[in-house]
């Protein structure tokens, strides 16, 4: 089917149809042709002009949509932010029961339904809640410190919300090896961090944890530890021994050695090796000559010093012999013996120069007369020997061999 640019074309191409017939068309005809024409084109025109009004309405449709979604957001936006009133209520927080703790925190953890979390520091009656920043379908985490040894909920009212610093008050320990020290001692005193340290008003240490506290009078001392928040302190009771070892002394070299102190106790030495324990005094007796040290080592007070007391003994025990002696019976030197006394015991023996024996004794009174055991024959003039064997008390044995000459008249 051909196309028609126009009602012109329309009409052009009946005319060329018409044109082939012998008679014309009636005019009637004409005249329906034209008014059946004319009405086509009516109909395109308004079809045209139908289509013209539907683009208009569309790109209207659009607009008033593109209005419509624009509002929807509006809205939307204007319903997520509201006015919510201020009421007492709100300024309570209660605690739900189901309160969680974490074990590595000494905060507690509180699930809440409602975003709104207001803050009782405020004067405002309300506030606004940005849809940005509270999720419905979160819960909020606040951390708030609470007293878990109660299994009642409690309420916390015009309480701020917020992380409570854990400060410690308790004041810092000072420590001590020995709070009873002795004179002449050095004690380490240590505090739990440091800070300053006084005695009594005097600073003697700063911004450390550790302080040599020097005793070296007898008294008691209070030393003062100082940070910016705590002062503590802590008292040294420096003591001192005094005592002595008293001797007593006997007869017959017997002695008592005691402590000045009655209420001390000792373990007891003589020349290093021990003689008594845990004893408040000691008897003994010294018999060999020299030096001799008792020591008492003090077992019951916290000063304890080793006490020393040196015993000089002196001999008493004498001995002397002679390296000449003459037989005559005038009373001078008749006869042949030593001077001895404070012995233990004595022997003497004479021998010639041959090495025999002439003369034996046990007893320092009975001398040899010259004679043969005193009873024989009399020996010759001459060199004689004497070994003497003795001890004298608080000494040690001794031998003495002696050159002496027998002279007669």
């Amino acid at each position: 089917m051909p196309k028609f640019n126009d009602i012109s074309d329309f009409e052009n191409l009946l005319k060329e149809q018409m044109s082939g017939h012998s008679a014309p068309p009636p005019v009637d005809a004409w005249t329906a042709i034209s008014s059946s024409t004319a009405q086509a084109g009516g109909i395109i025109s308004s079809l045209s002009t139908y289509f013209n009004a539907s683009v208009t309405l569309v790109k209207t449709g659009l607009i008033i949509v593109s209005i419509g979604t624009i509002s929807t957001v509006g809205y939307f936006q204007t319903i997520n932010s509201f006015e919510i009133p201020q009421t007492k209520e709100e300024n309570t927080l209660s605690l739900p029961e189901s309160i969680t703790t974490d074990s590595q925190s000494t905060f507690v953890t509180i699930e809440l339904a409602d975003n709104t979390i207001k803050s009782p520091n405020e004067n405002r009656t309300s506030r606004r809640v940005d849809s940005k920043k509270t999720n419905p379908s979160r819960s909020a985490s606040v951390p708030l410190t609470v007293d878990t040894s109660s299994s009642t909920p409690q309420n916390y009212t015009n309480q701020p919300i917020k992380t409570l610093e854990n400060k410690s008050t308790t004041p810092p320990r000072i420590t001590a090896p020995n709070y009873n020290p002795c004179v002449g001692e050095t004690v380490v005193l240590k505090a739990s961090e440091k800070g300053d340290w006084f005695l009594n008003e005097t600073k003697v240490a700063s911004n450390t944890a550790a302080y040599n506290a020097q005793c070296r009078d007898i008294g008691t001392y209070t030393y003062y530890f100082k940070t910016a928040e705590i002062t503590t302190s802590t008292s040294l009771t420096v003591t001192e021994f005094n005592g002595q070892i008293i001797k007593t002394q006997a007869e017959n070299g017997h002695y008592s050695f005691s402590l000045s102190n009655q209420n001390l106790i000792a373990n007891w030495f003589i020349n290093n090796k021990l003689y008594s324990t845990n004893a408040p005094f000691i008897n003994v007796a010294l018999e060999t000559v020299g030096k001799h040290q008792i020591k008492a080592v003090v077992i019951n007070h916290p000063c304890a010093k080793t006490l020393t007391f040196d015993v000089q003994l002196a001999p008493i025990g004498h001995f002397e012999a002679i390296n000449i002696f003459t037989v005559g019976n005038d009373g001078l030197n008749d006869t042949y013996k030593v001077n001895i006394s404070g012995y233990d015991n004595f022997s003497i023996q004479i021998f010639n120069s041959n090495s025999n024996l002439v003369f034996s004794t046990l007893d320092p009174e009975e001398g040899w007369d010259g004679r043969i055991n005193n009873i024989g024959i009399e020996c010759p003039q001459g060199e004689y020997f004497a070994r003497v064997s003795y001890k004298l008390k608080g000494e040690l044995p001794q031998i003495k061999n002696i050159k002496l000459t027998l002279l007669r008249p």
